[in-house]
């Protein structure tokens, strides 16, 4: 029909024809510029990156965000090694316990808790489990001379770390549970528990099973899948032993061996055994 349509249009109306292409082509265009995610692109650049109040839109801001947490990681657990996978987790668990802070207004350390949170950093232990001045005075050189980050952003580092180490005190301290737990103890508290024991004499166990015919059949017919047979491969072969027919070949020395051995030369070097030496003859260095 459409064919037919367009055959009739194109030889009797064929100007209408033209004008309804036209018509379609702009109406097209027109449909495809204003479509979203095509044109050129100012609505997409524009678009906003954050995780909680932090904002992630520039490379100097992701920096920074994954910075704070590697060198976070780095105080917290030491020398550790982490995969990508496992520092972009911390990152985003930390900066959640951050907004929590900020949402509760929790301040920051004074200069002596800051001190006391310092030394128990696991990047300060030693290994007596100590805090040891002398790794801490090594890790400030460290950082002084690569200078990948400044003392103002680890102390705000430190400092964030802090609160985070609140906020998971106060989580998980006396005083906060949750309502499921509370469920679970009343629960548990309040179960009875009894132990009842049974006994059975073997010998007067005698039950009657019926082993007709139509008992196993029903019962075949409702487990079958229990007896099916799984699939077995069957390999025939025939085999040709190459020394039973070795008395039928015949060798000559005619052009086609002599070709055979100039090609596969290398097959048949003779091994040319080392002449032993001869007695009393000192051995040259």
């Amino acid at each position: 029909m459409i064919s037919w349509l367009q055959t009739n249009l194109q030889k009797h109306f064929r100007y209408l024809f033209i004008v309804l292409l036209a018509v379609v082509i702009v109406a097209f265009v027109f449909t495809i510029g204003a479509g979203p995610g095509i044109g050129d692109g100012r609505d997409q650049g524009n678009r906003k990156i954050s995780f909680f109040e932090f904002e992630l839109n520039s490379e100097a801001q992701k920096k920074q965000f994954f910075d704070s947490a590697y060198y976070s990681a780095l105080l917290q657990f030491g020398r550790v090694q982490i995969n990508q996978d496992q520092l972009n987790q911390y990152a985003f668990t930390r900066a959640t316990a951050l907004h929590v802070a900020n949402q509760h207004n929790l301040p920051g350390p004074t200069a002596e808790e800051l001190t006391a949170h310092i030394q128990g950093l696991g990047m300060f232990i030693g290994p007596d489990g100590q805090f040891s001045p002398e790794a801490y005075a090594s890790f400030r050189d460290e950082t002084k001379a690569t200078g990948q980050i400044s003392e103002g952003a680890l102390s705000r580092v430190m400092a964030d770390d802090y609160r985070v180490k609140k906020v998971y005190e106060t989580l998980s301290g006396p005083g906060y549970v949750l309502e499921s737990e509370v469920l679970d103890e009343l629960t548990q508290d309040q179960t009875k528990w009894a132990v009842s024991v049974a006994e059975f004499d073997l010998a007067e166990f005698s039950p009657e099973v019926d082993t007709s015919d139509e008992k196993l059949e029903e019962f075949f017919t409702k487990n079958s899948f229990r007896y099916t047979t799984p699939v077995r491969r069957r390999i025939s072969f025939v085999e040709f032993r190459a020394f039973d027919y070795f008395a039928e070949v015949e060798v000559n020395d005619e052009e086609p061996l002599r070709d055979y051995h100039a090609r596969n030369a290398s097959k048949y070097t003779k091994v040319v055994e080392e002449e032993p030496p001869v007695e009393g003859e000192e051995e040259k260095e």
